[in-house]
């Protein structure tokens, strides 16, 4: 931990090649401690699904997936203030001013506990007046008025969630994300432990939802002490709350707002439209397949997203060598990731959830087809997103993005009742496909006035021919490997096969540049072994 404390602070005036460095030591230690915090999450979530699925039951579990999507969605309620927040503290430190930072968080702290007390009052009054019980064709009344309990529940919460997560954008502004993600790892740690408390006390829905909120707040807590110790500027004070802020933040937060909405239609109302046309137990093979392509995803977008205020403190310097030189790496190698990620799981997701959550989890390879084409084409509008996010441009992300949102409930909606839950998810790849995958890679290089180029070329020759490679060597796999064998033993002699055929077809048909990466990479990797 001492090593994190030594980075330096705005008091210092380093040079331009100690800016770099300094802004590429902290995307590492984000993105490094964003694996650490997630490897957590990873943990808990493959410890929570069998668990809540044989405690709840299908249909419980189903609604306590559906609750998570709700959850989701509420977190996009705050008005996109925190991610404009984080874009403006970043362009303050890029100018070196800390007292307009400070100014900055306080105000966008105290707009944000005034919103969030209207959001749980709204909240408490839906929950109780909605007919969810007939929206989600519910069985029992029992179940219902769980359900309905831990909605409210959900909605008090966020009076407290809110405020937190603006001051953890605050954090990322300042690329210090890496903090929060450390003390998150006992977040997750203590998710499970609200698990394992309420199966013992054979609780409910809204239960597990209360002990699940409070478990894991004094990890936050203690994470924003952290925060506001090593910036004593930026600690929040009533005297620093400034009227004029708002509009610059809000200037942002507006697009931010719609951007998120979009994301949240895409990524949330899946579940919703399958418990709607197929009942609560529907949602399961669907959920527990996301929630398996989701993980490593989740994985790959934290090394753009590390990158996020690296990118808007460099153009506020007028750094856009460095931006270009680390846009172009981070979308190769995380687009060379998850091609391999995804036809992996492709060909043996579907074998592994069958060990992992059990046949009443298994779904289709359809559907598991449709999933892993949105992990690719997700990753690489993510990686062009961020430089649009990074230089303030949201704007055109946020269209494009509620296009695609409405796009992908239209096709869900059509391709349900052609392919059952399969059509969902190939609806949401295809709109993905249709709108974002182009639209926001062209907007890169035009917002950028061509400074910044997406790199074509390369992704298709490091993703395109290997994939096609490690497909054959997988599908004859899994025909020829004794069925007698373990399922995990099966999984992993397969995956790692698939591995190996990927990486010697990428450095076939990779560019010259892109093969001594690769050798000097292995070499380390070799010398360090």
């Amino acid at each position: 931990m001492s090593g994190l404390h030594s980075i330096p602070t705005l008091d210092s005036q380093p040079t331009p090649a100690e800016h770099r460095t300094r802004r590429l030591r902290r995307a590492g230690w984000s993105v490094l401690a964003g694996y650490a915090a997630r490897a957590a999450s990873i943990a808990a979530s493959l410890a929570s699904v069998p668990l809540l699925l044989s405690y709840f039951g299908a249909e419980r579990y189903g609604l306590w997936l559906m609750l998570v999507s709700v959850t989701a969605a509420l977190s996009v309620i705050d008005l996109g203030l925190g991610h404009g927040l984080q874009n403006r503290v970043a362009e303050a430190r890029g100018r070196d001013e800390q007292h307009a930072a400070g100014e900055l968080v306080s105000t966008a702290v105290a707009a944000m506990a005034a919103w969030s007390g209207v959001v749980a009052v709204v909240g408490v009054a839906v929950s109780r007046l909605a007919p969810v019980g007939q929206w989600l064709r519910v069985t029992s009344p029992q179940i219902e008025n769980e359900f309905v309990g831990a909605l409210i529940v959900v909605a008090l919460t966020f009076v407290f969630v809110l405020p937190l997560k603006v001051i953890g954008a605050a954090q990322s502004g300042f690329q210090e994300s890496f903090f929060g993600d450390l003390w998150g790892i006992g977040g997750s740690v203590m998710i499970v432990a609200a698990i394992l408390i309420v199966l013992a006390v054979k609780g409910d829905m809204a239960v597990l939802a209360l002990a699940a909120f409070l478990l894991a707040q004094p990890s936050s807590l203690l994470g924003i002490r952290h925060f506001f110790k090593r910036h004593p500027y930026a600690q929040l004070s009533w005297r620093k709350v400034r009227v004029r802020c708002l509009p610059s933040l809000f200037s942002l937060g507006w697009q931010f707002f719609l951007l998120q909405l979009a994301a949240l239609t895409v990524w949330q109302t899946d579940s919703i439209i399958i418990a709607t046309q197929k009942g609560g137990d529907a949602v399961v093979p669907y959920g527990v397949a996301f929630r398996l392509m989701g993980l490593p995803l989740s994985l790959l977008l934290s090394i753009p997203n590390a990158l996020w205020p690296a990118y808007t403190e460099a153009r506020a310097r007028g750094d856009w060598e460095w931006m270009r030189s680390m846009y172009r790496r981070t979308t190769v190698v995380t687009m060379l990731i998850a091609s391999l990620i995804a036809v992996c799981l492709f060909v043996w997701g579907q074998e592994f959830i069958l060990v992992w959550a059990g046949p009443n989890a298994r779904g289709s390879q359809w559907l598991m087809g449709g999933l892993c084409l949105y992990l690719v084409l997700g990753q690489w509008s993510n990686c062009n997103g961020v430089i649009l996010n990074a230089i303030s441009r949201p704007r055109e992300q946020a269209f494009s993005a509620l296009f695609e949102a409405a796009l992908n409930v239209a096709l869900s909606l059509y391709l349900i009742r052609i392919w059952g839950i399969a059509g969902v998810a190939w609806g949401t790849a295809l709109a993905s496909l249709l709108v974002s995958c182009w639209f926001l890679a062209w907007s890169v290089w035009r917002m950028t006035e061509r400074r910044v180029a997406p790199p074509w070329r390369e992704v298709v020759l490091l993703s395109a021919i290997p994939v096609a490679g490690s497909l054959l060597v997988g599908m004859g796999l899994i025909r020829l490997l004794p069925g007698e064998w373990p399922g995990l033993l099966r999984v992993g002699v397969g995956v790692t096969a698939m591995a190996a055929s990927y990486g010697v077809s990428a450095y076939l048909f990779a560019p010259e540049e892109w093969r001594d990466v690769f050798r000097r990479f292995g070499g380390l990797a070799v010398n360090g072994y």
